[in-house]
């Protein structure tokens, strides 16, 4: 898969700059897969797992099928797949026990209720409003984690749910992450949805 040219921090680029830097780059590592393997990838991975919906589009216009965030979490049949989820399985992840509990994670589904960027602005700590099913699990055994801070979450009835921090983001990257047990209780299912703060520096 593409994963950049020169693997810079897209998000950093000024706005009005950054499709244009986007595009060029991923071309140009597209070429060079083409003079070197005679193939382009039809798939991306986002460099330190942020994007925007700008990147997203490009992707598509470019005629890319599909390309992986970092943020962690199942991939099923409702998903983004300009925004497939993956879990880490490297140094502290990387135990048998941790691998066999993260496959039989199934996908919590859920869809954004109103449009979301992973970009923060504006409302620090952010708001997330999602549309949960209701017949897959139960909102009242939801839990969340926020990195580096603690969170809440609050029923807004139908099967809707706002979350955010009890604090504001202060990292560069923050996920909210929800999780669960299916109402069959057999499975836990996993969400998240990664923030990004460009101005700070990793």
């Amino acid at each position: 898969g593409n994963h950049s040219h020169a693997h810079p921090y897209f998000l950093n680029t000024p706005e009005k700059d950054r499709k244009a830097v986007f595009v060029q780059d991923v071309q140009n590592a597209q070429k060079l897969f083409e003079d070197n393997l005679g193939i382009q990838p039809v798939v991306f991975a986002y460099t330190y797992g942020a994007f925007d919906q700008m990147m997203e589009e490009s992707l598509r216009e470019m005629g890319f099928i599909a390309a992986a965030a970092q943020n962690s979490g199942v991939f099923c049949e409702s998903s983004n797949v300009y925004a497939v989820p993956r879990f880490p399985m490297a140094g502290s992840y990387a135990s048998q026990h941790d691998f066999i509990e993260k496959v039989k994670m199934k996908a919590m589904r859920i869809q954004y209720a109103e449009t979301v960027s992973h970009l923060l602005g504006g409302t620090n700590p952010p708001i997330l409003i999602l549309q949960t099913d209701e017949d897959q699990l139960n909102i009242a055994a939801l839990q969340i984690f926020v990195q580096g801070g603690k969170g809440e979450i609050k029923s807004l009835g139908a099967g809707k749910i706002e979350i955010s921090a009890l604090a504001p983001l202060n990292r560069r990257r923050t996920l909210y992450t929800l999780t669960a047990r299916a109402r069959d209780g057999g499975h836990w299912l996993w969400f998240s949805h990664l923030w990004v703060r460009p101005e700070i520096n990793e």
